[in-house]
């Protein structure tokens, strides 16, 4: 009876190391994708403030800045832009000017 008790011990203590091993492993993969997530994230943002750097200089109209009336945020140039969940947006814009004016409609 005491082996069998013995055993049973072991195989509680076995089981319980394995599933901290297991939860340890898992652990590792997720920070490592959350690692691998936010350095793409910053790359594409040092992308897109490139090419908006880029926009800028070839193009003068691009130096104004507009409200986009839809995401009812301000950005540079009129056209498309990404909101804040990445997604393009093509939403009506007035120029700032305009809107400081009040010759915004």
């Amino acid at each position: 009876m005491n082996e069998i008790v013995q055993v049973a011990a072991l195989g509680v203590v076995l089981g319980l190391a394995i599933g901290a091993l297991v939860g340890a492993i898992l652990a590792a993969v997720d920070l490592q994708a959350r690692r691998a997530d936010r350095k793409d994230r910053a790359r594409r943002r040092r992308d897109e403030l490139k090419r908006l750097g880029d926009d800028l200089v070839r193009n003068p109209s691009m130096r104004r800045l507009y409200w986009c009336d839809k995401c009812r945020t301000v950005m540079w140039g009129k056209g498309g832009h990404t909101d804040d969940d990445g997604w393009l947006c093509f939403g009506p814009t007035t120029p700032l000017e305009d809107i400081r004016n009040g010759e915004a409609s």
